[in-house]
């Protein structure tokens, strides 16, 4: 989320240097501030004050229409700062996507936008690129953090919705493609049995890995249920391809979805309409496209889909997404080799997860399998030690309580692993500089003490000797 006072410095930049008095002044009749005289100066500060409070933004943002309204939503769809060429197909439908006027675009932002007080720009921070020949082109433009409440519905055909509706939800969704890896074979030959795109749920199946015995997704990283939420959303996203994709626009997928989310209450579109209306920004998917993607979000309890007969099914973001961990989330597993067997399809992803935290994980047989690992348990052992996971991996298999009790049993004592020397450096140099010089078999192990590969000992006397230290053996 971008920071309050990154905004503020925009905004102070925005009013001081770049609008005229006129735009400021038109700012303050669109956003209702109180009538300010004086130098250019003072109307800046006056309006640089007020800008970011929530006084009269709904009325300045529902006063927009046709062109105004699309490059508003196109600026709130992008996660970055959006630059000013992204906004030429809105206002300049037939014009080349390749040569564009930046100074006559930036004038029209300016009278539609930004002297309506809805938007901020910025350039400062871009570099030049060989394509932005014209210094407006280093324009980028975005959307406060607190005006995204306040958006209008997005400018596409909509009709009523009928009945409660049609959706999947995200847990089973997870726990499918979990099990869909697990189906896939070795992880080596999930990755060979398909490319990036492809239907949803191969995509999130073919995102599962297995490094080094750890069972992970690409691209997210710990068991918070809201990032895991975002993560599916993000990989929703990417299955809306757009023809003679721009370098300046953002993906079709995350305008469509935030275009989704965006209707008015109680009303949904059709992915025809949905398909003309993304035309409308530069966007061009094709019907049947943004039809599957529909569905794809609908299976994965993101969308939902209401029928209509013989005529297209309306669609609009869930309002209220399953979250993909539960406070009565399940692990089902049974014993095997050592370890536990996972069932996938019956299993809460976040609690497998953790689970796999404690483990070594591997596929045999078109099945997940967890064997119990010391090491990695104990190093997260304060996290997951008294985890619904664990539990039920100490309840299910003989070995995990083993390896639980033991950790148990060392609770609060200092293991050191075999193979090792402990060497006691008081010279803060020399151990700066013995860690430096031999960084792939020492490590500091607390204050003064470094553990040794015992192999790696005698090389690391022989350096601290030569820089003038004697070594000494403690009984």
């Amino acid at each position: 989320m971008r920071e309050a006072a990154g905004e503020e410095r925009i905004l102070e930049r925005l009013c001081g240097e770049l609008l005229s008095a006129s735009d400021l002044k038109a700012i303050g009749r669109a956003r209702g501030f109180p009538v300010v005289g004086g130098p250019r100066e003072k109307l800046a500060e006056a309006v640089s004050a007020r800008f970011l409070d929530p006084l009269g933004l709904a009325e300045a943002m529902g006063s927009l229409g046709g062109p105004a309204l699309a490059a508003l939503h196109l600026v709130a769809a992008a996660e970055e700062p959006l630059p000013l060429g992204a906004l030429h197909p809105v206002f300049d439908a037939e014009g080349d996507p390749y040569e564009i006027d930046y100074r006559t675009l930036w004038r029209r932002v300016s009278a539609d936008l930004l002297a309506k007080g809805v938007l901020l720009a910025d350039d400062e921070e871009y570099q030049w690129s060989s394509r932005e020949r014209s210094r407006f082109a280093r324009f980028r433009l975005l959307l406060p953090e607190g005006f995204r409440p306040f958006l209008p519905p997005f400018p596409v055909p909509t009709e009523p919705c009928q009945g409660k509706g049609e959706g999947g939800s995200s847990r089973e969704f997870l726990a499918g493609a979990l099990a869909a890896f697990a189906a896939l074979g070795t992880p080596k030959e999930a990755a060979k049995k398909g490319a990036e795109r492809g239907p949803l749920p191969a995509r999130v199946a073919r995102a599962f890995r297995i490094e080094d015995g750890v069972l992970g997704l690409r691209g997210f990283e710990g068991s918070n249920p809201v990032r895991l939420l975002r993560w599916l959303t993000a990989c929703w996203g990417e299955g809306l391809p757009q023809r003679d994709e721009l370098a300046h626009a953002p993906p079709a997928g995350r305008v469509a979805r935030h275009a989704l989310g965006h209707l008015p209450p109680g009303r949904g579109c059709t992915p025809q309409a949905l398909s003309q209306a993304l035309a409308s920004v530069g966007l061009r998917v094709k019907p049947s496209t943004v039809s599957s993607f529909c569905e794809e979000g609908t299976m994965a309890g993101l969308v939902r889909r209401y029928p209509r007969g013989a005529g297209e099914a309306l669609y609009r973001l869930e309002e209220a997404v399953e979250p993909p961990h539960a406070e009565e989330a399940h692990l089902v597993v049974r014993p095997e080799r050592g370890g536990v067997r996972v069932d996938g399809r019956a299993s809460d992803l976040l609690l497998v997860l953790d689970a796999s935290r404690a483990s070594r994980a591997q596929v045999v047989d078109g099945a997940l399998l967890l064997e119990p690992d010391v090491v990695r348990m104990g190093r997260a052992w304060g996290e997951i030690g008294k985890s619904a996971a664990m539990a039920t991996l100490r309840a299910a298999s003989r070995a995990f309580e083993e390896a639980a009790g033991t950790l148990e049993g060392r609770r609060g004592q200092v293991t050191v692993h075999r193979g090792l020397t402990v060497l006691r450096v008081d010279d803060v140099g020399l151990r700066a500089a013995v860690r430096s010089r031999f960084a792939g078999s020492v490590r500091e192990v607390a204050g003064e003490y470094l553990a040794v590969l015992r192999a790696s000992a005698e090389d690391v006397l022989a350096f601290a000797r030569k820089e003038g230290f004697v070594a000494r053996r403690v009984p």
